[in-house]
């Protein structure tokens, strides 16, 4: 039973007499007890009930532990108890808590888990270093990476797991109603003779600040504690119970995994195996030890309730395995929370361009801005009608497989060696393009290269353009060309990229990796099959096929070596592998796989871009401009999909990315003609956009390249505002 603000003895006012109001001061300093304040401490108990992580707990055994407690826990003299029900993020678990609280009369707070606020915990990439970046992007296996994993997704766990946000809470209240407040996990249970040695010693010293309280686990059977009491031999992690004056707190920069309640034994300097050893570069700079650290003493022991998980608990290797266990399960918790926010916030609308946009287009007047491009996007859908359906088969260069249905395509900067007969091996001259890569070049006519960016356009135009003008025609034409090219037997493509970017005479005539860089346009196709499935021009069956093509495809790109040459390359061959497979995740429901887009994007703006915004991977090219203006608009597109989720804090690096599109801008001056000056236009449109400025000139949102998305305006409802002068 706790004690009322009636049995605490108020202190006289300083003014009635100096000499008292001197020792009130100094008595309340040594914890309110030397100058005869006449009651027993009085203590608070917090339980903090969190999520449920397997494989490290078993599903429901918080509510059992609870009940466990409150079946045969007793009260104790002069102590208050009280739960946190900390970040629950499963409502039906939580309202299970509440019920069983609130039926037994329990008092309890809630620190509630808000998606939204979720949503805006990024990836912290700022502890990675240049080595670490292939196990950061999870292609790599080294003694470190369970550290890079827990690094990476700091704030996420800083705000789903709260450990130390919910003892603070916890400490914060409990010192308004206490004079010691326990904080302690969700599953220690005491017993009457362990609480009487805590109030004891509160009471034997009243300068004492701190109780470190070792821990006992007791396996499967926490039945035995009511017949045989808490075990003395209680040696695991302590639990710590903090005076109402106590200058020490929990530090909430620590999350859950990385010994956040170890860390203020280590700064009270406790005789106790659990201390920390020396800082390594993946923790946090150590804040310093309270003043009064030297005030605590080991006292008491508790037990810790079952994890539901057998062979976790006790027994030889349990330590090691409860290790690992508790590393995955805040690992599978974390991403889980990323996959369930991806899927409240996905339709089965555009991802890439916005709906608003589409709309405002639809309603566009001659004379308008968005009328004029409405025209623009009508005048290509009928250039694209009049060129016609294409597929694979057309080509004349059939890929290594002998097979006509694998995509074939020739790498743009490699040159037959002259001093060979056969020209073989093919020498690499960058930025200088051979005929069989240049778009309109009648050698090109062979491979599949050009024939796959009239698909994109042709489609992306149509479907556009049924959608703005309702009339069926471009929608029928825009879905028999994606019937063409994907879904009919006779002259679909084969789901890979495995002969893209070939170079004679290297790896069997085989593709590399960069040629999934011709790939890139596939966001706005798939946005251009939304638009079909919507208006009914392709059928239920006919997106599950595509779903499964798409499928294959990216299995292909994760399995496959030319896949993974592209993902783990860290210039934009790397940054539009992600973008691909961003669009592509969310067409085929994989959000786990948007989920590690995501993070891979954030460790490659962390690699890719230098503070001042700096690419010196682009920069070092022989078209430097070129390529860092092409790279950001890999980004662009990124940023647009993570937009249109709501999940912009997903992308890190913002301040780096903004800076590095100031300073292609900045270059526009500096271009040749050996760069498409549309490139940097478009990029000036974007910074305009994204600082909310109006556009100089109004034509500019209809200017096109081949290296970026047609009617790529439309990704952003601002630019079309900012065109109109809004």
């Amino acid at each position: 039973m706790s004690a009322t603000s009636d049995d605490r003895v108020r202190p006289q006012r300083p003014g009635r007499d100096g000499r008292i109001g001197s020792l009130l001061r100094m008595a309340l300093s040594e914890g309110g007890i030397r100058l005869g304040l006449r009651h027993p401490p009085r203590f608070a108990l917090y339980r903090i009930l969190g999520n449920d992580l397997p494989p490290r707990h078993s599903a429901g055994q918080t509510l059992t532990n609870v009940r466990f407690i409150l079946d045969h826990e007793p009260e104790f003299a002069n102590c208050t108890k009280h739960w946190v029900l900390n970040r629950i993020t499963d409502p039906a678990v939580e309202a299970d808590l509440v019920a069983l609280l609130t039926e037994r009369g329990q008092d309890f707070f809630r620190i509630p888990f808000e998606p939204d606020a979720y949503a805006g915990c990024g990836w912290d990439v700022g502890a990675l270093r240049d080595e670490d970046f292939l196990a950061a992007l999870g292609e790599d296996e080294g003694e470190h990476n369970w550290r890079i994993a827990y690094r990476l997704r700091l704030a996420k766990n800083l705000y789903a797991m709260n450990n130390n946000g919910a003892r603070n809470a916890a400490l914060d209240r409990g010192r308004a109603i206490a004079d010691v407040v326990l904080p302690f996990d969700g599953n220690i249970f005491l017993t009457e003779d362990v609480f009487a040695e805590l109030a004891q010693a509160v009471r034997r010293d009243p300068r004492l600040r701190y109780l470190v309280v070792p821990m006992v686990r007791i396996g499967d059977q926490p039945e035995r504690l009511l017949g045989e009491g808490i075990p003395h031999d209680a040696t695991e992690e302590p639990q710590i119970g903090l005076h109402r004056l106590a200058l020490g707190r929990f530090d909430d920069r620590l999350g859950y995994g990385l010994r956040p309640k170890v860390d203020l034994l280590t700064r009270l300097k406790v005789d106790h195996p659990a201390v920390m050893g020396p800082i390594d570069r993946w923790d946090l700079d150590e804040i310093a030890a309270p003043a009064d650290a030297s005030r605590h003493l080991v006292v008491g022991r508790v037990a810790r309730l079952p994890s539901g998980t057998a062979g976790l608990e006790v027994g030889e290797g349990a330590r090691v395995d409860r290790w690992r266990a508790r590393n995955a399960g805040i690992i599978d918790k974390l991403d889980g929370l990323d996959r369930a926010l991806i899927a409240a916030r996905h339709s089965e609308g555009p991802i890439l361009f916005d709906a608003e946009a589409i709309e405002r287009v639809a309603a566009g007047e001659p004379g308008t801005v968005a009328g004029a491009l409405k025209a623009a996007i009508v005048a290509a859908a009928e250039a694209a009608m009049v060129a016609g359906t294409m597929s694979v088969l057309d080509k004349t260069a059939i890929a290594q497989s002998g097979d006509p249905h694998d995509y074939h395509s020739r790498a743009p900067y490699s040159w037959p060696d002259p001093a060979k007969t056969d020209g073989r091996p093919y020498l690499y001259r960058d930025g200088e393009r051979v005929a069989e890569a240049q778009s309109g070049h009648p050698a090109i006519e062979a491979f599949d290269r050009d024939r796959l960016r009239h698909m994109f356009a042709g489609t992306v135009s149509a479907a556009l353009a049924g959608a703005v003008t309702g009339l069926p025609l471009y929608s029928d034409f825009a879905a028999a060309f994606v019937r063409r090219w994907f879904l009919d037997p006779a002259t679909a493509m084969n789901p890979h990229f495995a002969y893209a970017q070939v170079r004679p005479g290297h790896d069997g005539d085989r593709g590399q990796g960069a040629g999934l860089i011709e790939w890139r346009r596939v966001g706005a196709l798939l946005d251009a099959i939304r638009l079909l499935a919507a208006s009914g021009h392709l059928s239920a069956g006919e997106i599950a096929a595509l779903r499964t093509w798409f499928g294959a495809f990216a299995d292909w790109m994760r399995s496959s070596p030319q896949g993974r040459e592209a993902r783990v390359s860290r210039n934009n061959i790397g940054t539009y592998y992600d973008t691909e497979m961003l669009a592509i995740s969310l067409f085929i429901g994989d959000f786990d796989e948007t989920v590690r887009c995501f993070r891979r994007l954030s460790v490659r703006a962390n690699a890719q871009f230098a503070r001042d915004g700096a690419q010196p991977l682009e920069e070092r090219r022989t078209l430097p401009l070129h390529y860092t203006a092409f790279n950001l608009l890999g980004w662009a597109e990124a940023e647009a999909i993570a937009r249109r989720l709501g999940l912009e804090a997903q992308l890190a690096c913002e301040d780096r990315r903004r800076a590095a599109v100031d300073g292609a801008v900045a270059g526009m001056a500096l271009a040749d003609a050996k760069v498409d000056p549309n490139l940097l236009r478009i990029l000036a449109v974007l910074r305009a956009v994204d600082r909310w400025e109006t556009l100089a000139e109004r034509a500019s949102i209809l200017i096109a390249t081949d290296d970026f998305l047609p009617f790529w305006a439309l990704i952003d409802p601002r630019i079309l505002g900012a065109a109109e002068g809004e």
